[in-house]
């Protein structure tokens, strides 16, 4: 009787070592799973970080493009008025 206890309870140590070595092994693997994620993480949060860089100096060459830009359509009215100008001014002395 004594035997069969000893055989069961040496099974069911056993079982609970190799039970205890896959949820170890499954552990690490997870752990190597999150740590790869996370440097992926890392570098997708670097690009981003370069492209939004790059989205902020393409917005500032707008704004800088649309400030030169309705300089120059204020210089092409002042052409347009002095160009009428000198077209009735001219008109003037042939009258």
């Amino acid at each position: 009787m004594k035997k069969i206890g000893t055989i069961v309870l040496s099974v069911l140590l056993g079982l609970s070592i190799i039970s205890g070595i896959i949820l170890y092994l499954r552990n690490m693997d997870a752990k190597n799973a999150v740590r790869i994620s996370e440097n992926k993480a890392i570098k997708l949060n670097k690009k981003i970080n370069r492209l939004n860089e790059k989205v902020s100096n393409f917005h500032e060459e707008i704004s800088d493009y649309s400030e030169r830009l309705t300089k120059m359509e204020v210089l092409k009215k002042r052409i347009y008025q002095f160009e009428s100008d000198i077209k009735v001014k001219n008109q003037n002395e042939f009258i």
